[in-house]
């Protein structure tokens, strides 16, 4: 019965393999004529060449090594590439160079790739033209930037007040801002710490983000609602700062910010026009303590909001000890 009514039919049946690009179009067309006869004809298979050097597909080895633009790209930065026998494939290959490298080289590869990835998205998504020059001057701004921040964590003698928190002038308020940040469930703390000339708090405030895409935009918005705190309070004067040296780059620079922050980053600078001064200082964790207690304190407790009342005994215990600190640095 079930054979008399599928006599004469065709069903056709479409699937594709989910991946990397350049899978195949699988097209299966079943004729029923009493008994089954499959045939299966595979669709012309879509290749898909790198974007970058316009030379070979596109595939995870590619990407990781053969590309002649990461190529080019680590000659200039000077990767140490070793001599490998043909045999050995580009995933062990990387491997291999990976893990014979020093501490700063892993970090430019893992730069290397992180921007030549951005680029290639940028290329795609938004059609912003590769450029080899931009890309390696990004790369270096950025290896010398955590240089700076490494020598700025180092404990040496004679500049133990880098690592202080810093008092400042009569009639400015420093904000520092922090966030606490649950990646799974995509929920942000973010707080706002502000003190004055004598380092005594003057205001503090805690919030809860929801559905925040990652870390980064966390951080974006900690920042974001630091302005928004202060203008409530009728701070006029303000230096701001966190630990996250991307976010505070991000908002200290004058071009047309393009990244995922652009609209946290454009609003930042729209509320500038409600202060008479706004600086932007980024610091190391150790001098953000009390901001990062406050945020961790804020989600813990789920306390939200402006603490009126004064902080909690474990922010004022950091307070009290950086401006300990500040006079004892002599």
């Amino acid at each position: 019965m079930i054979s008399g009514y599928l006599e004469g039919r065709t069903t056709e049946f479409r699937f594709r393999k989910l991946g990397l690009p350049g899978q195949r179009l699988i097209s299966r067309r079943i004729c029923w004529s009493g008994s089954m006869k499959a045939q299966v004809s595979t669709l012309q298979k879509r290749e898909t060449v790198c974007l970058l050097c316009k030379e070979e597909l596109e595939n995870t080895e590619h990407l990781l090594w053969s590309c002649g633009v990461l190529q080019s790209m680590w000659t200039s930065i000077q990767i140490q590439i070793l001599p490998f026998d043909n045999s050995l494939d580009y995933k062990n290959r990387f491997v291999r160079t990976y893990l014979a490298v020093d501490g700063r080289q892993k970090m430019l590869i893992s730069i290397s790739l992180w921007c030549l990835w951005f680029h290639r998205n940028k290329l795609v998504h938004e059609g912003v033209k590769f450029s080899m020059p931009k890309l390696l001057g990004f790369i270096r701004g950025y290896d010398h930037d955590l240089c700076f921040i490494h020598e700025n964590l180092c404990f040496l003698p004679g500049s133990m007040g880098k690592e202080l928190w810093r008092p400042l002038d009569y009639g400015i308020i420093k904000l520092n801002f922090d966030v606490s940040f649950i990646q799974g469930k995509k929920l942000a703390t973010t707080a706002v710490l502000a003190r004055d000339y004598r380092g005594e708090v003057v205001g503090a405030d805690t919030y809860l983000f929801e559905e925040v895409g990652n870390a980064f935009v966390a951080e974006a918005r900690a920042c974001e609602k630091a302005l928004l705190f202060a203008r409530m309070m009728g701070f006029r004067r303000l230096i701001v700062e966190g630990d996250s040296l991307s976010v505070i780059n991000n908002v200290k620079k004058k071009e047309k910010d393009r990244s995922v922050l652009r609209p946290i980053t454009y609003h930042i600078h729209q509320l500038h026009l409600f202060f008479d001064e706004v600086t932007y200082n980024f610091v190391p964790c150790a001098v953000n303590v009390a901001a990062h207690i406050l945020a961790l304190e804020g989600r813990i407790r789920r306390v939200c909001g402006n603490q009126v009342d004064g902080v909690l005994d474990s922010v004022r215990l950091v307070v009290e000890k950086d401006w300990l600190l500040w006079n004892q640095r002599i």
